[in-house]
């Protein structure tokens, strides 16, 4: 088993001790509050448990969500936007088999990008300004993943150079460089030649978790100290097989946001993370500052997004599940969906769901996420939308 498949299950059986003990998110259905005024949603101490701040523990809407694709029998995962496009993976989830598919942000237009010959299969896939840009894995015994790119308006792929990563998939992209992780190591292929240079590595066999490329840096999330600790990195996009730096370490018990299960996201300014609660620290790791301050009783508050300043957050439970915005400061909070039903994982290489990580992104108007509903037989999947 591979060092990224051991990774998977140890968070699949983390979230498993999780949902199993008295702070489940699901008992509340994922919901922010209990409506009893003993906590609020809004960080402003109004008791709401929603942050509406009408104490009734509901969400008030003024625009239902919008259907962007109707659910299907395909997983879709890897959902991206650039400009009036999203492109996402499509798989049969019973042979991993998928092909790489645009549509238009208003639901019109699908088109199928790419389909890969023989057993090769699309790993990740990311849309960045007009080009589309994935990893493929080949058909060797010891397969590699090969980027390629190719027009977002449609056209052949081609090879990005001749090398390519053992395994991973892409977290970011900018102007000269696609950006790998395998959740130990940190890769930049260049988009001219394709060379791979490494940009750092995590040591002591720990997975990186929300490995997240906001402007010249890399940061990411791990456990430290066999479990008991856990730390926040940074790596400089540029560095040449660095060490990742440090910018905090707090022991598993005192973790507000439960890092290795919550979610991390970087503004222009801030570090903003959260479980139950909501935090907010320098780009350094300094000064943190508790935006909302919950428990199992006011329910998950996840981030998923960012765009800008502002964070979206939910849930993460079963419906009906709230998304919610709030501003690296704490201030703005606003319902963006009454009911986004259950927002999906993003899947690891296609397949397996990476547990703090949600398949919800942000466009110049609109948020776009990926809904999963489970029924009697295999689960369905689509997309919706909602004003920003």
């Amino acid at each position: 088993m591979s060092l990224r498949a051991l990774w998977i299950v140890s968070l699949l059986f983390c979230c498993a001790l999780v949902a199993c003990s008295d702070d489940d998110p699901s008992t509340d259905g994922g919901t922010a509050g209990d409506g009893d005024g003993d906590g609020d949603g809004d960080g402003d101490g109004e008791g709401d448990g929603d942050g509406d701040g009408d104490g009734d523990g509901d969400v008030d809407c003024d625009v239902d969500p919008l259907s962007v694709l109707d659910p299907g029998d395909l997983s879709i995962s890897n959902l991206s936007v650039s400009g009036d496009t999203l492109v996402f993976l499509s798989v049969e989830s019973g042979t991993l088999f998928g092909t790489i598919e645009s549509i238009g942000i208003d639901g019109t237009g699908q088109t199928t990008l790419h389909s890969p010959e023989g057993q090769r299969r699309v790993r990740s896939v990311m849309a960045h300004g007009d080009t589309v840009f994935f990893l493929e894995e080949n058909e060797e015994i010891v397969s590699t993943y090969e980027l390629f790119a190719m027009p977002l308006a449609g056209g052949d792929p081609v090879r990005t150079g001749e090398a390519g990563v053992a395994e991973g998939h892409i977290f970011g992209i900018d102007d000269t460089h696609v950006f790998t992780t395998d959740i130990s190591t940190f890769d930049r292929i260049a988009i001219e030649g394709g060379a791979v240079e490494r940009v750092g590595s995590l040591e002591g066999g720990a997975g990186a978790s929300n490995v997240r490329l906001s402007g010249d840096d890399i940061f990411f999330a791990a456990a430290t100290d066999g479990g008991n600790m856990r730390a926040v990195y940074q790596l400089d996009k540029s560095d040449d097989d660095g060490e990742p730096s440090v910018l905090w370490e707090i022991p598993m018990q005192g973790d507000r946001c439960n890092i290795l299960l919550g979610g991390l996201f970087a503004t222009s300014t801030k570090l903003v993370c959260g479980y139950f609660s909501l935090a907010a620290r320098n780009r350094d790791g300094a000064m943190e500052e508790i935006l909302f301050d919950g428990d199992v009783l006011t329910g998950a508050k996840i981030p998923m997004a960012v765009d800008g300043e502002n964070i979206y957050y939910g849930g993460g439970g079963a419906p009906p599940t709230p998304l919610m915005r709030m501003t690296s400061a704490g201030e703005g909070t606003e319902a963006v969906a009454c009911d986004t039903g259950v927002i999906g994982n993003r899947l690891a290489d296609g397949f397996f769901p990476i547990q703090n990580a949600y398949e919800v992104i942000v466009g110049d108007s609109e948020v776009y996420w990926v809904e999963r509903h489970d029924g009697d037989d295999l689960p369905t999947y689509g997309i919706r939308r909602a004003a920003k």
